[in-house]
């Protein structure tokens, strides 16, 4: 007898769990995903995306651009041991300015 107990205290437990695993399967069941919204938010992540792309290359032509001193970008590379794309990389951030880039790097 003393057995049947903790045999019934289980078979609450998983009846309990049972059901409530039903309400959350149910819940979930009724919520459907409407793919017109999905379709658009994958849409506006893409664009979103492809904006950024577009503005890093823009940038980038825009750097490649600025003409720079090479004695600037050895200035660079010995007083901060940089290495040379860093280098001018910086002086082109700043217009090929070194006292603007060196500020820049100071700062």
């Amino acid at each position: 007898m003393e057995d049947e107990a903790p045999e019934k205290d289980k078979d609450r437990e998983t009846a309990k769990s049972n059901k409530d695993l039903g309400k959350v399967t149910d819940f979930f069941a009724e919520s459907e995903v409407d793919a017109e919204k999905f379709r658009h938010a994958v849409t506006g992540i893409l664009d979103s995306s492809s904006k950024d792309n577009a503005e890093k290359v823009k940038r980038e032509r825009e750097l490649a651009a600025v003409k720079i001193n090479s004695d600037d970008v050895e200035v660079i590379m010995k007083e901060f041991d940089m290495d040379r794309a860093s280098s001018e990389r910086c002086l082109r951030e700043q217009s090929g300015n070194l006292v603007d880039a060196l500020r820049t790097l100071v700062e």
